[in-house]
């Protein structure tokens, strides 16, 4: 048997998916999907890296130069952050993994013990 819990319920009551599904009275299951990163490309990166800026960014900030190093830090977050937009799908191999359900007694455990 399938439950579907109500995603909106847990957005909308702020509480998190553990006291929702206790509440339901359902079994969590837990699941991973392994790869997902894989599935993306970014030129810009790749060629930063393949040029070995990354280095050389790591031994300029490693210098600690009292004006230049939080300048760079900031500069260096904000280009590797505006950077990361950029990327291309690629053909990945998704594996999901799905793990047994967590079976709970609610008179006998508590919220903490469950997640």
């Amino acid at each position: 048997m399938i439950y579907l819990i109500n995603i909106l319920n847990i957005y909308l009551t702020g509480k998190g998916f553990v006291h929702v599904a206790t509440e339901a009275q359902v079994p969590i299951v837990p699941t991973f999907m392994a790869n997902q990163e894989e599935m993306r490309w970014n030129p810009i990166l790749y060629f930063w890296n393949f040029l070995g800026l990354g280095r050389l960014f790591f031994y300029v900030v490693k210098l600690n130069i009292p004006i230049l190093t939080p300048f760079l830090n900031f500069i260096g977050s904000a280009v590797w952050f505006s950077m990361t937009w950029i990327q291309f799908p690629i053909p990945a191999k998704l594996t999901l993994y799905v793990g047994d359900p967590v079976q709970y007694d609610m008179s006998k455990d508590t919220i903490d013990d469950v997640s």
